[in-house]
């Protein structure tokens, strides 16, 4: 554990930080494995499929209303610890941090854009290179700047990320297929097309009450049997459209985070002098963000039209960055308490390890679960309702501990941070952990 004080982290790492952070790739492959398990047009529903069984219903809210849109602001909002930290370190030894940030942040980028083109396009990795970029300027400024600056992105991310969600549902609260109806019948014109050429069809169609039906048919076509040129083709277009929405949306709640992050470390939140304010965030945090993300799922039904969706989109942004806070208050303080024996001990250490690997299993973890959806794996995808996927996500998530639990007891390093660490340093890692360390 380090010695995490007066806003300076001298030396080592966290266990509260390292337990949340693979805490949170929990949260975020449950989301995901709805995109991996199904086309991208999953996660713009507003409710569960016609007839679905009980379960199933309980699987989606539950997905929906307490993972989906609140572990990325998890992440990122350690992320931006971990950037400031490094710049504290550089500072402190004299060396040149902003070269290393730099190559931290391109070395990101080109694993986020091999990551899109190659495996899944709902890669995070480029986003966080291209945001982390604004914070650089601000690595040296004040908690308070931070906080100010962080506060008007997250304004920013909001209503853009309002607007974009709103906007995605205007042909559905006009008269079009519900997302949840994807067996609308296609156009003859459409269905003859192959894949990529229905994927942008969908787009210009003239009747575009068959356009969500039209992208979804794509999707599992293309992902589920191939070929490889088709499903690149349509998976670089979805990444490509959500870039988009990343620097017209959500790109900014990222960049808050990132801001609040390194304001945290700044302040001395994770060191001694912040548990007392840690429990009193955690209580509020909870205690408001949680009823958000209840009401942000229920709006759309009880109120309706795009009134409804809007308030709805708006209160599920902020329950994210409440809720993030809340986790990682959570986690810190109870890091600090955890003995050396104890079933408490045993899940902080599981969860640590895969969190200390964080970039090696969030990637690995598409690996897994685009081998069991995609044509060059078992071409599952399309096969599972919501209950099933998240039975995956459990299981394939256990996986990882085991594989982080084995790979710890000889290396130091994920391979993917090995990696990294060398292109930020400019020097090869030592891999292999010293004896007794």
């Amino acid at each position: 554990m380090s010695d995490a004080t007066d806003g300076k982290v001298v030396s080592g790492r966290v266990l509260g930080l390292d337990a949340v952070r693979g805490f949170a790739l929990l949260g975020i492959t449950l989301v995901n494995m709805g995109y991996f398990a199904s086309s991208s047009m999953e996660g713009m529903k507003l409710a569960p499929a016609a007839g679905s069984a009980w379960y199933d219903i309980l699987a989606f809210y539950f997905v929906s209303t307490l993972c989906a849109a609140k572990f990325f602001p998890l992440y990122s909002l350690l992320f931006g610890v971990g950037l400031a930290i490094m710049h504290q370190r550089a500072v402190a030894a004299g060396r040149d941090w902003l070269g290393m940030v730099i190559r931290r942040l391109a070395a990101l980028a080109i694993f986020g854009l091999l990551h899109a083109v190659l495996i899944w396009n709902g890669d995070i990795l480029f986003i966080y290179a291209g945001f982390g970029l604004l914070l650089v300027p601000l690595l040296g400024a004040s908690a308070r700047t931070l906080t100010v600056l962080g506060s008007v992105a997250l304004l920013v991310g909001v209503v853009g990320s309002t607007l974009w969600f709103t906007l995605n549902h205007v042909d559905e609260l006009f008269g079009a297929p519900v997302y949840a109806d994807h067996d609308t019948p296609l156009p003859a014109e459409l269905a003859a097309m192959s894949p990529l050429q229905r994927y942008w069809g969908a787009w210009s169609f003239e009747q575009g009450v068959y356009s969500y039906a039209a992208m979804h048919s794509a999707e599992l076509e293309a992902y589920g049997r191939g070929p490889w040129s088709q499903a690149l083709g349509v998976r670089v277009s979805g990444w490509s459209f959500g870039l988009v929405a990343a620097v017209l949306a959500y790109g900014w709640l990222v960049l808050a985070q990132f801001m609040f992050g390194a304001a945290l470390l700044k302040a001395g939140y994770f060191g001694a002098q912040g548990r007392a304010v840690r429990g009193r965030a955690a209580r509020w945090c909870f205690g408001l963000g949680v009823p958000m993300a209840l009401a942000a799922a229920l709006l759309p039904a009880l109120v309706g039209g795009l009134v409804g969706v809007a308030l709805g989109a708006g209160l599920m942004t902020l329950a994210g960055p409440m809720l993030a806070l809340g986790w990682v208050s959570v986690f810190v303080s109870a890091g600090e308490r955890v003995g050396p024996g104890g079933a408490l001990a045993w899940v902080f250490a599981a969860l640590a390890r895969v969190g200390k690997f964080g970039l090696t299993n969030y990637l690995l973890m598409s690996v897994l679960a685009t081998g069991i959806m995609y044509h060059w794996g078992l071409g599952l995808i399309g096969s599972f309702g919501p209950l099933t996927r998240c039975a995956i996500s459990v299981g394939l998530f256990a996986v990882i501990v085991l594989l982080s639990w084995a790979w710890a007891r000889r290396f130091e390093f994920g391979p993917m941070e090995w990696l990294w660490r060398g292109v930020t340093h400019l020097r090869r890692p030592g891999a292999k952990l010293a004896p007794g360390e």
